[in-house]
């Protein structure tokens, strides 16, 4: 998946989540920023050293606004870990069948991963 499309479809359901429209083109800016100097890659092939290169250009931030973008783009990526998360287990309880252990609670409730 490239950065565009994950960039989408993590916008899609902040608001489906009923984040503010403001909030919404706020993280948009940044993840274009993002890709403006990285290039639309695949997230894979995102690193550290790569996001720290391109926080590095913005030395003339105040150090809210450079908060901010280090929220936006982390957000964006701990986003597409659960994701991935949830599907990684979905497709072993899939493949895993009954053998599953329950949850104690009992409830339906999505795992989150952190």
């Amino acid at each position: 998946m490239n950065l565009s499309q994950a960039s989408e479809a993590f916008l899609t359901v902040r608001g489906q989540e009923g984040f503010s429209p403001f909030t919404i083109r706020a993280y948009r800016q940044q993840h274009k920023l993002l890709m403006r100097d990285i290039g639309d890659i695949q997230v894979e092939d995102v690193t550290l050293s790569i996001l720290r290169n391109h926080l590095s250009h913005n030395e003339l931030l105040k150090p809210s606004s450079l908060g901010h973008k280090i929220r936006a783009i982390k957000s964006l990526f701990d986003e597409e870990t659960q994701c991935l998360y949830i599907i990684t287990y979905f497709y072993a309880v899939v493949e895993i069948g009954d053998s599953v252990a329950k949850d104690p609670r009992g409830s339906d409730r999505v795992r989150v991963f952190l």
